[in-house]
């Protein structure tokens, strides 16, 4: 029997910043998405670099988690790389920050605006769109990355051969897609039937379902990817 709340509270134990980085970030996004009064303002701007940022904390630390986690299971003493850990994980979280406020500051601003803004340095409508683009790909190759250096360690700490880890993780992954997609569609469904009738009751539904992703979710993506030695049914844990 898959031991869910153990496994879970495991999972929080070894990973509690980045579940912790998701959850708040997910929450400013949340805000972001439901109770701004104005696209666009200054507090959607704020809101969302904050939201960035958490982000962009929670994929750099996430690697180096899963590394602490697999040298645990393999030996006790890193005294000998503690100092090139921290820098690394200085160096990572920092770039992180960085990207999640640029992507922060161009989610929330039209190319006219920041334009606008910047025309005085020298900046055009036609450059602020190619610095978005730029700014996109920089931050998907940053999460894809990082999230390739946890998925490493997550294997090394499975003990498993690389195909039956790589098989476990896809049917897990598909199962994951499958339950968030058939999730959102029921929440968004209910929250839509009841937006008409309760006030700000879609704004908070959006809170609900954001925070859920954070709270579950994320967490049961991680015991998906870092438990499929210990609980050969974890793909379940998602149900």
């Amino acid at each position: 029997m898959f031991r869910l709340k153990g496994t879970y509270k495991e999972i929080i134990r070894e990973h509690w910043f980045s579940v912790a980085c998701f959850l708040v970030a997910t929450f400013f996004a949340s805000i972001t998405m439901s109770f701004m009064p104005t696209y666009h303002s200054m507090s959607d701007k704020a809101f969302s670099c904050l939201s960035g940022i958490f982000f962009g904390i929670t994929f750099a630390i996430l690697p180096f988690e899963a590394y602490r986690a697999w040298k645990k299971n393999v030996s006790d003493d890193n005294s000998g790389k503690k100092g090139g850990f921290i820098a690394a994980l200085i160096a990572v979280t920092a770039i992180g920050i960085i990207l999640g406020i640029a992507n922060g500051i161009f989610s929330s601003t039209t190319t006219e605006g920041l334009a606008r803004n910047l025309e005085s340095f020298g900046f055009t409508e036609k450059t602020v769109l190619t610095m978005a683009n730029t700014e996109f790909v920089i931050n998907l190759i940053f999460v894809l990355i990082t999230y390739i250096f946890a998925l490493y360690y997550f294997y090394k700490a499975s003990g498993l051969p690389a195909g039956m880890y790589i098989l476990k993780v896809m049917v897990a992954g598909v199962i994951s897609l499958i339950w968030l997609g058939v999730s959102a569609a029921i929440y968004i469904a209910i929250g839509q039937a009841a937006a008409g009738l309760v006030a700000y009751f879609y704004q908070i539904y959006i809170l609900i379902f954001l925070l859920y992703i954070g709270l579950v979710l994320y967490p049961f993506s991680l015991i998906l990817l870092s438990k499929t030695k210990s609980n050969p049914s974890c793909h379940k844990a998602i149900i």
